[in-house]
């Protein structure tokens, strides 16, 4: 070879070997898919350690860039070093640094879409090791393998409520992410005051620093920046509070839908209601061509409702569920009156109660249904309920009117003791507590009028007094130092009254339905959730409609506030 075609070749050469270099460099210094090893150290402070057939994912950037790449999933290889080895997704530059991510289980999440704080500022559900484990590390070199520190897999976010409106508010939920803690025994935030939820995130679930959030179910956005293991803190000023009234159909069939409950229990709204082949006030059941059952419906936002569950017993038929959440907030009773059809009678046991969990699927799942044991009482109708601490409250009733009403009390729902028999003559009731102190409304037997009675404990030593107006199957919560009272309002209306326990006076604020062709309306389920009173009904829009339908509204609780300013 002559010197001309040497050098005219060696040039050749030494282009293609440039242009290779930096296609390798353009690829990455380590190219693409090849094997890689890295160390995760774990330094969380607990007793976790690595074993055989543990798997993490990993992440990588270019340090300063937004997004990362997945690498997918590490095997371990050293359990005493930490040693994992993997497969790169894209290759390393020599001349650049990255910033590294490593996620322990390999699908971490919080395990759970919710949790439950036993009280404002709690932090115990936050314990325990069954959280997720995070590693971070930035500006490595490509020609560097990472050393992860591994800690507690989440920040926690304090959700700080602050009321600076004009009267107190609930504070029961916080979500940030895709996780809700709820306060087990909320209570309302003073106003000048705060109050605060902790909850668990997830650092992938901030994008572009900002992170979704909601106070009650308001959903808003935070500014967020924080790593794993790291606190951080979003505040939330109830300045100003929903006014708003949403209306909803939950449930139109052929059938006589009738007698409502209400309870938010998990992320839903239920309503029960009783469903029957004929009309609604025959409680013996002589004539029925099929036993009545119970209908439990479901909503997440009160807009769209769904039937979801179904209660027959095959000896009875059931009458006026009552929903109740456990104080540990971990079921829902269904409590319901019994009837045997065909004898016109009422018989024993007059009241029985289904215990009701969230299934695998996120429905409610009956698990059991037993009659209730209320001793010698057995056969009373408990009609009215609520629970303070960890005890269920009762009133019950004999349907043929012998016998007086009567205070039950129970620890788990199903075994009652008797607290004490009321003097006075009346049976649909409705207990409701302000701090230590028992206020039962009543319907009267006699003229149908309403009356309260109240006591302190022991709950034996009755004071009453009567209102000169009609009230049906009244049901009562507690706000701001008021009792608010869902009902049916002098026959025609759906209505809404408050207490105030200080002037004892008894006022109409606010009716959700009206119908004068038709007494049959009424027997409403109430709560307080999501800065709203939430309320359930039945009505017959015809005259003679053989079949009532289900409906609900949500008033903010700013018009609620509004409406008891005009009326007192």
């Amino acid at each position: 070879m002559n010197l001309k075609k040497f050098i005219l070749m060696a040039g050749t050469i030494l282009s293609v070997l440039s242009a290779c270099g930096k296609a390798e460099e353009s690829d990455g210094g380590n190219g693409k898919n090849v094997a890689f090893e890295l160390t995760a150290r774990i330094s969380d402070g607990s007793s976790r350690s690595w074993g055989d057939g543990d798997k993490v994912r990993v992440w990588h950037r270019v340090s300063g860039s937004e997004t990362y790449t997945d690498d997918g999933i590490f095997t371990l290889k050293d359990a005493s070093k930490g040693v994992f080895a993997g497969t790169l997704a894209s290759g390393l530059s020599s001349k650049k640094s990255y910033d590294w991510k490593v996620v322990f289980p390999v699908d971490a999440t919080l395990g759970t879409d919710y949790l439950v704080q036993k009280g404002y500022g709690s932090m115990d559900h936050l314990k325990g090791g069954s959280f997720p484990m995070e590693g971070r590390q930035e500006s490595v070199s490509g020609e560097q393998a990472p050393s992860l520190s591994m800690k507690a897999g989440f920040i926690t976010v304090e959700v700080k409520v602050t009321n600076k409106g004009m009267y107190d508010v609930p504070f029961s939920s916080a979500k940030v992410g895709s996780t809700t803690v709820f306060v087990r025994d909320p209570e309302v935030v003073k106003v000048g005051g705060s109050a605060s939820i902790f909850v668990p995130l997830m650092p992938s679930e901030i994008q572009g620093g900002k992170v979704a959030y909601a106070v009650n179910g308001t959903v808003s956005s935070a500014e967020l920046t924080a790593e794993a293991g790291s606190n951080a803190t979003i505040t939330y000023d109830y300045s100003t509070h929903r006014t708003e009234v949403n209306d909803a159909r939950v449930y139109s069939g052929s059938r006589y839908s009738t007698f409502t409950s209400m309870v938010h229990f998990g992320k839903k709204y239920y309503v029960a209601f009783r469903e029957s082949d004929t009309e609604h006030c025959h409680h013996s059941a002589a004539d029925m061509k099929e036993k009545a059952y119970i209908v439990i419906c479901s909503s997440e936002d009160g807009v769209k409702w769904s039937k979801e569950l179904t209660i027959v017993n095959d000896r009875y038929d059931l009458h006026d569920p009552q929903l109740i959440v456990a104080p540990k907030e971990d079921k829902v009773l269904c409590f319901q009156g019994t009837t045997t059809p065909g004898d016109g009678a009422m018989r024993d046991p007059a009241t029985a109660v289904s215990t009701l969990v969230l299934g695998e699927d996120g429905k409610l799942t009956e698990t059991s249904t037993v009659a209730v044991d209320m001793g010698k009482k057995s056969c009373y109708w408990l009609w009215g309920l609520t629970t303070h601490g960890d005890w269920y409250y009762g009133v019950g009733y004999y349907y043929y009117d012998q016998g007086k009403p009567t205070l039950f009390r129970s620890k788990d729902g199903v075994k009652f003791e008797e607290v004490s028999e009321f003097t006075v003559e009346g049976n649909e009731a409705s207990p409701c507590f302000i701090g230590e102190r028992l206020y039962v409304f009543f319907r009267s037997i006699q003229t149908m009028d309403c009356f309260v009675t109240y006591a302190d404990a022991p709950y034996t030593d009755w004071k009453t007094k009567t209102y000169g107006f009609t009230m049906h199957s009244p049901k009562a919560v507690a706000i701001w130092d008021r009792i608010y009272v869902a009902m049916r309002y002098n026959m025609y209306s759906n209505a809404i009254c408050c207490y105030d326990p200080q002037t004892e006076q008894f006022k109409h604020i606010h009716t959700t339905f009206t119908n004068t062709a038709s007494t049959d309306v009424g027997y409403p389920g109430l709560i307080i959730h999501d800065g709203a009173m939430h309320v359930s009904w039945y009505a017959a829009e015809k005259y003679l409609d053989k079949s009532p339908d289900i409906f609900y509204q949500s008033i903010g609780l700013g018009k609620i506030y509004n409406l008891t300013l005009s009326a007192f």
